[in-house]
């Protein structure tokens, strides 16, 4: 139940009491300095993505070497019993295939099931609350499970089916891979180890499968983020979304596309 001092707030107790710096964040919310008070609503513009320039998986994100650090620290940790993709090369070259036929593949082209095949969205209205450097989302069109986004990969069931972990396996084989496979084997498909690793979208955008917007890190920190992601999406101006991400102390720091029309946030 929240608390009753802080019922009146425009940030609710509930989403700030798990979140670093969250009491910083409920007085602001006091003097209505944060979300909502701004009379700026909802600016959007059109955004066009340019896939080919993620054939095989690859980012160019991969220049700004911002997972560096973070890696340097995974690279002393154990290997997961039951790696993501069975941790092979083998499945890694699938997940570039699978990848690759996303890009190809328009809106309308029909199945053999009769269904939409998986694609990537390349026309999207963005709302303009946020600034960073991270660029757009690839957003990928699957059926939706209550788990997450899955598509035909490995298998039907279980880890090996989400966009993301499609993505970060691709990436491995690309030219100039971010996510090298060894490090992919330290991912845990059933995150019920100890200290597990998984993957963390960034952006917040659990659809997304770009990826330079996605870390290998300790599921504690991925589910740390999660608030941070909820504050950055009720922004309504650049000021919000600028002091919340100097509050945010995840590395690299989190950040958020919003996209008009699109279902892809958990």
């Amino acid at each position: 139940m929240d608390s009753p001092q802080l019922t009146n707030l425009s940030i609710p107790y509930k989403m700030v009491k798990h979140v670093p710096y969250g009491h910083i964040l409920r007085r602001l919310g006091r003097r209505n300095i944060l979300l909502g008070s701004s009379t700026e609503r909802m600016k959007t513009r059109q955004v066009t993505i340019d896939k080919d320039q993620f054939r095989d998986g690859f980012d160019s994100l991969v220049e700004t070497n911002y997972h560096k650090k973070v890696y340097d620290k995974l690279a002393n940790a154990p290997n997961a019993k039951e790696p993501l993709g069975k941790g092979n090369n083998s499945s890694a070259g699938t997940a570039k295939n699978v990848f690759n036929k996303w890009l190809d593949t328009e809106a309308g082209e029909i199945g053999r099931n009769g269904r939409q095949k998986p694609y990537i969205y390349s026309n999207l209205t963005k709302v303009l609350c946020c600034e960073h450097g991270f660029g757009e989302c690839l957003l990928g069109a699957s059926n939706k499970s209550k788990s997450g986004f899955k598509c035909s990969f490995l298998s039907t069931k279980g880890s090996d089916g989400y966009v993301h972990h499609v993505s970060i396996l691709a990436n491995s084989r690309s030219q100039k891979p971010i996510h090298e496979l060894t490090l992919i084997k330290k991912v845990s498909q059933k995150k019920k180890e100890k200290n597990a690793y998984s993957i963390s979208h960034i952006c917040g955008n659990g659809g997304c499968a770009r990826p330079g917007h996605l870390l290998i890190e300790p599921k504690t920190v991925n589910d740390e983020r999660v608030g941070c992601h909820r504050f950055l999406r009720r922004c309504k101006c650049k000021f919000d979304a600028r002091v919340i991400r100097r509050l945010c102390p995840h590395k690299p720091k989190c950040f958020v596309n919003t996209y008009v029309g699109i279902k892809a946030y958990y």
